[in-house]
Parts: C-alpha cells; structure tokens; sequence
C-alpha cells in the first residue's frame, strides 16, 4: 500500500516536470503566469495569461452544454454547486437549450453575459430599439432634466407637465416661458407653396364636449395679464406685428383685408362670438369712419351681402332672418330700435322680443325668401329660442309675457309694428294707425309664448277692445289648434267657460262647458221673428236612431244601421234601449234578442197580426280612436267631473291695462366711448309697394 501512494506521488512530479517542460512558467511570489517566454507576470493578476504571449494565444474558456433551465448548475458541471462556485464562468456551446454564449453562475442561476449588459443611449444614436421597450427618460417618480451649457431648459414632471425656460405648472400639460421682450415664446410658420395643401402654423384641439358653465374645453386660449394688454395678435395681407393695436387692450386683435373670419359649418354653430359680462361693455364692437360705410356688415343663409347706401351702424342679410337679438334679462328686450331722429323709446316693463319706436313706423322688416321669409324676428324675457312659421310670415317674436310690443308717437296714423313676409311686395296699414300691421302670402301675424307669467294664461296672440278679436278669412275666420281645446270662450258676467274641441285625457268633447247652461239654436217664426230652438242633455253620452217595422204572422225582426251599430255600445252593462209605438190594433208586442245589430218585436199571447209599428232606439256611444291614435272613452260616461278652467282667461281680460306701456326712457348715449358719443341720423325707409 505504501508502495502504492508513493509511485503516485512520483507520478505527479513527472507529470508536473514534463508540464514545465513544454510550457515555459514564470512564478513570482503568489503570482502565476503562463506564457512562450517565460516573462515575469504582472504583480496585480493572480494568474497572467498576456505578459510573454508572443504567439497571441487566447483562453479557451470550458465548453458545456447548458440544460433546459438556468437554474439547474448540475449538469452540466460534474459535482453540486457549493459557495465557492459563484462566478463559475461556461460557454454553452450547443443551441440545443440555451442560446450560444458566455454564461456565469451567479450562487443561484446561470446568468449570460450579454444579457446582464446594461444598454445605453449613444452619442451617435441606437439602432434596434423598440418602441414601448426602450425610451429616454427615468423608471422612477422623479422629474426628467435636460440641460445646455449646464443650465436647466426643460423639465418634465413625473406627472407628465412640461415647462420649457420655466417651473412646470400642474395644470397645464406644457408652459413655456419668455423673459426677453424682442423675443416669441412659440412660434408655428407654414412654408407650404400655395395651392399645395392647407398650410397651418398653429393649431390647437381641445375634444372636451360642451357643458353649461365656465370649465369648458378650448382648442388655444391667448392670456395677457397686463391691464391693457392684448391677448391674441394676428394680421394678415403680410401686415406684420403691431399693424393694429387697440390702446386699451383686447382679448383678440386681427388685422387684414378681412380684420376677422369666423366659420362654422354647423346648424346651431358661429364663425364668431362675442360677450361681455360688463355692465357697460360690448361683445361685439364695430366701427367705420367713412360717410357711407357700415360698422359691421353680417350675412347668413349663404344670401349675398347687402349694404344700406347711406351706411348704417349695422347690416345684416339673410334668406331666413336677416337680424336677430336676444335679452338675458328676465324683463329685457331682444331688440331695441329708434327711427325718425328719436333719441329716446318706448318699452314694455315686462320685456319683449323687441321694441321699436318711430314716428310713422315702429318698426318695418322685410325678408327676400318667398317660401319662408320672416319679415322680423325677436326674443326676449331670456328664451333659448324662438318658434317660427316654416312658410314664413311677416313677423315674429318670442317672450315669456309679450310676444312683440311697437309704439308709434303720430296719434292719427302711426303703425307700432309694421311687418312683410314671403316676399310680397305690398304693404298694408290702416290709414288711421294700429298698433301692429303685418303682410303675409300664408300668415299676416303669428305670435307666441313659453311662460305663465301674465294672468297664469300662454297667450300667443291677444286683443282688447270692443270687439277683442275679430277675424275674416275666406274660408276660415278663425282656425285653432291645441292639444287640449282648440278655443276658450269665458264669459264675464256669469262666469262661464266653454271649451270648443276639448281632449282631457280620456274623452273628446266637440263643446263642454263648465257651468249650466244651454246648446242652443235660431229659429224664425210664423212671423218671421227668430225664436230659441233647444238641445236635449243627457247624463250619458248617447246616439239614438229611429224606424218602422211591421208584424208578420206575429214578428218582425229588426236589423240596426250598420253604421249606427258599428259605433254604439251594446252589452251588459250597456243594454240597447227599443221604444215600440204600435200603428195598428193588435195584442200587443214585447221586443227580446236585443243585441248590436238589432232585436226581435213579437206580439203577446202567441198573437199572428201584420200591425205596423215604429220604433225608437238609445244605445250608449262606443269608445272611438281619434285621428291623433289616442283613444276617447264614451261608453262609461255618466256625469263626469266638468272640465277644469284651463286658462284664467277672466284675468287676461278684466285687466287690459296690464299691458300698458313704461314710461318714454332716453338711451344714454354716454354709454358709447367718448369719441363715439355721436347721434345716428339720415335713416332713410322706403315702402315697396303701395299702402292700403
């Protein structure tokens, strides 16, 4: 045995001497080097494999075949991994598992050195990335920097707020800043050929829907916290900056050919808005200096501009409503207009769609479109909108209380509101003067209300006077439409209501009334003088019919109208009621097999006479649909509740002065800005067509 281990043991110096032998060692201290020349290797590498590498051999680093997982040391190394394995270093040199590489034991998991690299952004560029994977910035909630010259330019919150030459602000997703005067903060130019596509410098979208209140979504707001400052500056024609300035300041202010452009392609949109939330401010202010220029020129309905001569503050064109106005003010007026050199009105106290004044005419409006023109249109008391007549009309106006008020100050002749509509060439007036005198191919006036604020009544068109209304048509003198009745007549000495063509919900009545009284007709007399005829009244809703019949061999059996039977009720609850009056001597009859559609009439006693008779039937009147589809029930009527005042019509007319007008008021022209206080004169009217 001792033998044994010391052949070994010589056995290892040999192999040692003849190692040495081929492969020139150089030892010094605990350093190894191994090398062709036997250089010394370097004092700070345990182990020197390049010092006296003439031949420049390189390290074959053991190759290995990694399994299925990384996490799996052995195999491929031959024995269980220990402590001291951390940073074993492979090459796993067959794809058959692991991708071909360099791989290190990191105590845990074979880890591949290309993949525990850690990639950078270069001076020159990446190539290979991508997108959603790589990026420039932090993985942490801290803020990213960028620099130049070592000065902070642009910072980007961990929120994602940018500011550039400025702090982020948190609400607003990117600030930028400019402290040198004769410099742009941002600037957008288009360079795009003309022709060759929309050029745009700037453009800014905001998709937040529209809600009631301040906080809406704005595409680009322009601010300027300077009291006289302007918000936004834009010109056009290659003006330039600072081609027009207003002294004062403005939120926008637009120099060019066209100051301004506003377009909308919408049914209810503006090219442009303006308001003002002063007490004395203006939303919209235009102003010309030539002696027949107009201040501001406004087109709708794609008609073609049309301006008044001698110039005007104002001239607006339509096919449908060349002007319209509207009053926020629970009382306001939708528009205010003084003709004839007046410098002060006449308005109603209740506010108005509009109020007009002038000494012959109040007002006079006229609209191109013969199919469905509105001479004038006007809301006030702050409506939403307006109702119109689609085939036009003369005027119309729109208020809570007063549909359109006008005032004329000639006593003999004046016309407060003069309107034509439809494209017709007269005009018609009373030469002793009206209140109101409006022209139309369908529709002369048309009014309407939205409130209950007067006398608790809606009354889109109201007269007091003698003859409150009085109307001719030649076909019709008076056509009314309502979803409850038609008509309302109220009586001021009894009291009474009757109602034409009244729908409560459950049954249609041609006419009820709501205190006693009489259906009543005229005729004359023997002496030709008129004498009252009377309706029957009944406490159920009937239809009666009348015939003859005559007895054979004792019977007769009788076959209802069937017109009559189709619309009467006839059943348990309801029975048909037959009065027999006999023509004849007989034993008498009884009448049985009552049903919709007829009855039998037999003699009494087994009686077989051929007497004639008549006979007189009541039948409770079936329930019917109306032409609305809605269904009106008769049938089970018997003295129902009274229709309820629907409109309190006594107050409308028990109180007529309730519409006199306020006091004559002067229109404070100070109101205007110094160099603006001037009074309009020269309006000149002129009437197309011949008064009548």
């Amino acid at each position: 045995m001792k033998t044994i281990s010391y052949l070994f043991k010589v056995y290892r110096k040999t192999c040692l001497i003849l190692l040495f032998s081929v492969v020139s060692t150089a030892l010094f201290a605990q350093n190894i080097g191994i090398n062709t020349t036997g250089a010394t290797p370097s004092q700070n590498a345990i182990l020197d494999l390049s010092t006296g590498n003439t031949h420049n051999m390189g390290l074959l680093i053991p190759r290995v075949v990694l399994g299925a997982s990384l996490n799996t040391y052995s195999p491929p190394m031959a024995y269980a991994s220990t402590g001291k394995d951390s940073g074993m270093m492979v090459y796993n040199w067959v794809a058959t598992n692991q991708p071909i590489g360099y791989y290190w034991w990191s105590g845990t998991t074979w880890v591949s050195v290309s993949a525990a690299a850690t990639p950078a952004w270069n001076l020159t560029g990446n190539a290979g990335t991508t997108p959603g994977t790589n990026y420039a910035g932090t993985s942490d909630a801290n803020d990213f920097v960028i620099k130049t010259n070592a000065t902070e330019r642009m910072r980007i919150l961990s929120t994602g707020n940018a500011g550039i030459n400025t702090a982020p602000i948190a609400t607003q997703m990117l600030t930028v800043a400019q402290t040198s005067s004769s410099n742009i903060a941002i600037m957008g130019e288009n360079t795009a050929a003309a022709g060759t596509d929309n050029g745009i410098g700037v453009y800014g979208v905001s998709s937040q829907a529209y809600v009631a209140g301040p906080k809406n979504g704005y595409g680009v707001v322009a601010l300027n916290n300077n009291a006289n400052g302007t918000g936004l500056y834009a010109a056009g024609n290659n003006l330039g900056i600072n081609a027009a300035i207003y002294t004062p300041g403005a939120g926008a202010t637009f120099a060019g050919a066209l100051g301004a452009m506003g377009y909308s392609p919408y049914n209810n949109g503006a090219g442009l808005w303006g308001e003002n939330t002063g007490t004395s401010g203006w939303g919209v202010y235009g102003e010309a200096t030539g002696t027949t220029s107009v201040g501001v020129v406004g087109v709708g309905d794609n008609a073609t501009a049309l301006l008044f001569p001698s110039g005007a503050g104002g001239s607006f064109s339509a096919t449908a409503a060349g002007a319209f106005g509207t009053a926020s003010n629970a009382t306001g007026i939708g528009v205010v207009g003084l003709g004839n050199g007046l410098v002060g009105g006449t308005n109603p106290a209740v506010g108005s769609g509009g109020a007009f004044t002038g000494s012959s005419i109040g007002a006079y409006g006229f609209a191109s479109t013969a199919g469905s023109g509105i001479g004038v249109e006007g809301m006030g008391n702050n409506l939403g909108g307006g109702t119109v007549l689609a085939v036009g009309s003369g005027g119309a106006f729109n208020g809570t209380s007063v549909g359109a008020f006008g005032y004329a100050t000639t006593a003999a002749s004046g016309t407060g509101i003069v309107g034509v509509g439809n494209n017709d060439g007269s005009i018609y007036t009373l030469a002793t003067g009206s209140g109101g005198a409006f022209t139309g191919t369908n529709v002369g006036v048309y009014g309407t209300t939205t409130g209950a604020s007067f006398g608790g009544a809606n009354t889109g068109l109201m007269g007091t006077g003698t003859d409150g209304v009085m109307a001719y048509g030649s076909t019709y003198g008076v056509m009314a439409e309502s979803p409850v009745g038609a008509i309302q007549c109220y009586n001021t000495s009894t009291g009474n209501y009757v109602y034409v063509d009244y729908y409560n919900g459950i049954t249609n009545y041609k006419i009820a009334g709501t205190s006693p009284g009489t259906v009543s007709m005229s005729v004359q007399d023997t002496k030709g003088n008129y004498v009252v005829m009377h309706a029957p009244e009944t406490p159920e809703c009937y239809f009666e019919d009348y015939g003859e019949g005559q007895l054979t061999n004792g019977k007769a059996h009788i076959d209802l109208d069937p017109t009559v039977a189709k619309n009467i009720c006839v059943n348990g609850k309801h029975p048909l009621r037959v009065f027999i009056q006999l023509e004849g001597n007989c034993k008498g009859v009884y009448v049985t097999n009552k049903s919709a559609n007829g009855f039998d009439v037999v003699e009494l006693d087994g009686g077989t006479s051929g007497t004639s008779f008549e006979y007189h039937i009541i039948a409770n009147e079936a329930d019917a649909i109306m032409p609305s589809g809605q269904t009106a029930k008769f049938a089970d009527l018997r003295l129902e509740p009274a229709p309820k005042d629907m409109g309190n019509a006594s107050q409308l007319i028990l109180q007529p002065n309730s519409l006199k007008p306020t006091t004559s008021q002067n229109i404070p022209v100070s109101a205007l800005p110094a160099e603006k206080s001037t009074i309009l004169k020269g309006l000149v009217t002129k009437d197309e067509g011949a008064a009548k």
